[in-house]
């Protein structure tokens, strides 16, 4: 047992450590590597040990796998590992079964039958089992696009099979004896893959070099490119703001027509533009003139406005300033906004000051519109005779100024932001790219720490303002680079095939012979140890049955002995209710018998678990009404649900009159542990539905399902498989808030399936739950009661007089 240990762990370290060594090769972005060392290692150990090591190659490839994908996502993830991982170990199995086929037990390497069969068996036909359900499993999990699988499926088997071709006479000359391998010149034979390993690491090192720095370069200028484009872009639409600012320093009094004419010429040119208006100054003393005079100039009452705390439009109130909207284009859509304060509102007051002491269009804080975009409003100082008059104010969407450069020519791993740095307010993205996947936070931190692989960032000129555009990648390579790829893989297969020969060249057959029999030594003491670790593992299974049996005993017991004195307790406790005691001791008493009702019931549950497992749980069933059943707990329990405000509906239906066969005691407790949970875990105002129906019937057998249905708190899909085991509830934190042990499902499922019933839950979170159980039972007609049949006989009965 010992030495299968020590294979398996010996084999997990090797593969984890030579999956390591294979990411080194790697090209990034990707999952699969130009050569996977570790698939060499795996049929190697399977050579020395048969099929043992293949439950390390299962947990190697798992630990390795987990690594990779940390890496690439930054999340620690166990299923597709695992899933990869079973996929490696069929793989290894299949490939060594090949082996085992075609060649034996024993690969001679100085047997050219038998070194061309192991490259053709381990190497590409056996590693069609790994890549094929590696990609299968990345691209059903999303984690690579369909386009992506089959260039995937390649990568993956070629690094596979190289893998195979190139490590395995490495560990040949390293682990001579281990294979029972005799050169006459062992150093030579080393010394020769040594140079044809360091001319293909060199080869491979320099092109993913060049390779790199070509692809970094493009990146640069890529981002360069982007960031002189949405400066230009920028002010090319800030421009358009000074126009507006000269054309009412230059006029008179702006008419209404003039402006929506002005306005229509200029916004024709910039689509990103969605408003214009003339945003006056004035102080208190001119406020009341002022809306005589755009009263007059609108042709309909005008009044400078500001909204509330409760968003509503209210007349101003007394200031020094006012910076009020008198003229806007498009109207129609705006006619709200006319006569708006804008310096009533703090982020657009800042603005405009900053706009004024900088004489320079200074933007606000981004703003959400109703088409779920984000622009910003551009304020600009207009001046007349030396005066302030105006601001001249653009409304710009962010996504048609930036739209188009942010999508330009994007790859998939160049993540694309633009950010905003408010003196007044954190940092905040703009807009970013559809791949786009950071938290600004998270950007912040990155940028600061410089932990992307590869990041551009420049300043974006916005009036006197700025933004700022940043381009990252979290992969040294922005794509993959499949030529260079493809071209180290033909390199390593050669230069394995080159390993192969001069094995081949330099092995000595009488030395193999002779250490045939002291492998097939080995191989049979292993099997030895096999067996004997399979009794010693039958035995101990055969003592835990003993102990496990031994401990329900005991838990059965000690549950009886703590059940009497503690019904003592409860009627102590109830006799004291009965006597004069104080409204606090009245409370303490209440407490106390809460809770020793609550030890009650686990100490029941206890002892129900520990009959299950001693195999000594017997049912006492009898004929009884399942209807009167269900309304005596319904009565039960409509108290509690009254004491939290829940709406209880039970039942909510009739049953068919007839007496079911089963046993009363169980049915009863199965459905106070569903009541009971389902009142526990809905909040105040929810409600609780216990649905009872016959599902069919057939003579004397019918089929009834009853289901308890609530509005509470619901459970997650991927945490429902675990509820119906013992002292599991959804979390931890349903333990913590609600309480309870997590044996009341556990017991249910354990009645209902002594019951030979069938019991489920169909639930989604924050959505309530459906917990249903249905039971196949014999049925008999309800006897008829005499005083019906007596009442039936009369027929109509009249009342005749109240005097």
């Amino acid at each position: 047992m010992a030495r299968v240990l020590k294979v398996i762990l010996l084999t997990a370290l090797s593969y984890f450590l030579a999956g390591w060594l294979g990411q080194v090769f790697a090209i990034p972005p990707g999952y699969a590597t130009v050569i996977w060392p570790a698939s060499g290692v795996a049929i190697a150990a399977c050579i020395l040990a048969g099929y043992t090591p293949v439950l390390g190659v299962f947990l190697g490839s798992t630990l390795v796998n987990i690594s990779i994908g940390y890496s690439n996502s930054g999340e620690i993830s166990f299923l597709v590992p695992m899933l990869i991982a079973a996929g490696s170990a069929l793989q290894t199995t299949l490939s060594y079964a090949l082996v085992r086929l075609f060649i034996g037990k024993t690969l001679e390497f100085y047997n050219i039958r038998h070194v061309l069969s192991f490259i053709v068996l381990a190497g590409p036909l056996g590693c069609l089992v790994s890549a094929s359900t590696g990609s299968m499993i990345l691209y059903t999990h999303d984690i690579i696009q369909r386009e992506q699988v089959l260039l995937t499926w390649l990568s993956w088997w070629l690094g596979d099979s190289v893998g195979v071709v190139v490590v395995v006479p490495w560990l040949a000359v390293l682990f001579r004896k281990q294979f029972s391998v005799y050169y006459d010149h062992p150093a030579r034979v080393f010394l020769a893959l040594f140079i044809v390993f360091l001319t293909t690491a060199i080869l491979s090192v320099s092109t993913a070099y060049f390779e790199l720095n070509k692809q970094r370069q493009a990146f640069e200028s890529n981002a360069d490119l982007n960031s002189t484009l949405l400066s230009e872009r920028i002010k090319n639409s800030v421009d358009i703001l000074y126009s507006m600012a000269g054309y009412v320093r230059g006029s008179g009094s702006v008419s209404a027509q003039e402006f929506h004419d002005f306005s229509e010429s200029i916004m024709s040119q910039d689509r990103a533009i969605k408003a214009l208006s003339i945003n006056h100054v004035l102080d208190g003393l001119e406020l009341s003139q002022y809306e005589a005079e755009m009263a007059d100039l609108h042709g309909f009452p005008f009044q400078v406005q500001q909204r509330n705390a409760a968003g509503e439009m209210e007349p101003v109130s007394a200031r020094d300033r006012y910076v009020s909207v008198g003229l806007i284009y498009p109207l129609e859509p705006n006619l709200k906004a006319l006569g708006f304060d804008v310096y009533s509102e703090e982020s657009r007051r800042l603005a405009i000051k900053n706009a004024i002491r900088l004489n320079s269009a200074v933007p606000t804080s981004a703003i959400n519109l109703v088409q779920n975009s984000k622009a910003v409003l551009m304020f600009l100082p207009a001046y007349k005779n030396q005066k302030l008059y105006a601001m001249a104010t653009s409304l710009f969407e962010i996504n048609d100024i930036s739209a188009r450069i942010l999508e330009r020519s994007q790859l998939a791993n160049i993540e694309v932001y633009l950010v905003d740095r408010q003196a007044s307010q954190q940092p905040y993205i703009l807009a970013s790219s559809a791949n786009a996947s950071l938290s600004v936070e998270d950007l912040i931190q990155g940028l600061n720490e410089r932990t992307f692989p590869a990041m551009h960032r420049a300043m974006i000129p916005v009036g006197a303002h700025r933004w700022e555009l940043v381009h990252v990648s979290h992969s040294k390579f922005i794509e993959q680079p499949w030529g260079t790829h493809f071209v180290l893989v033909g390199g390593l297969f050669v230069a394995g095939l080159l390993g192969w020969v001069l094995s081949l060249v330099f092995s000595h057959a009488a030395q193999i012979e002779r250490q045939v029999a002291v492998r097939t030594k080995e191989l049979s003491q292993a099997n030895n140890a096999l067996r004997e670790s399979g009794e010693k593992l039958k035995r101990a299974t055969l003592d835990a049955q003993d102990a496990n049996q031994a401990k329900s005993r005991f838990l059965a017991n000690m549950s009886h002995e703590i059940r009497t004195p503690l019904n003592g307790m409860l009627g102590s406790l109830s006799l004291l209710q009965g006597k004069s005691l104080s409204s606090e001791q009245q409370k303490l008493v209440e407490l106390a018998h809460q809770s020793g009702d609550a030890l009650l019931d686990l100490v029941n549950d206890i002892l129900d678990l520990s009959k299950i497992e001693a195999g000594e749980l017997e049912l006492e069933p009898q004929y009884f009404d399942l209807q009167d059943l269900l309304e005596d707990i319904s009565s039960l329990m409509r108290i509690k649900a009254e004491e939290k405000g829940l709406n209880l509906i039970a039942p909510s239906g009739l049953l068919p009159e007839c007496m079911v066969y089963a046993d009363r005691l169980r049915v009863r407790q199965i459905v106070l542990n569903l009541l009971g949970n389902a009142i526990k875990f809905t909040g105040t105002g929810g409600s609780v539905r216990l649905v009872a129906e016959q599902v069919k019937r057939e003579q004397d057998q019918a089929t009834y399902r009853i289901a308890i249905i609530d509005t509470g708190i619901g459970i997650s899909d991927n945490l429902q498989a675990r509820l119906f085991q013992r002292f599991k509830q959804a979390d931890t934190s349903t333990t913590r808030r609600y309480g309870g042990t997590g044996l009341g499902l556990a017991i249910s499922k354990e009645l209902v399936d002594a019951m030979a019933g069938r019991i489920n839950v169909e639930s989604q979170l924050g959505q309530g739950a459906n917990f249903w159980f249905e039971l196949d039972l014999t049925v008999q007609d309800k006897p008829v009661n005499p005083e019906h049949e007596v009442w039936q006989s009369l027929g109509t009965i009249y009342l005749v007089s109240q005097t």
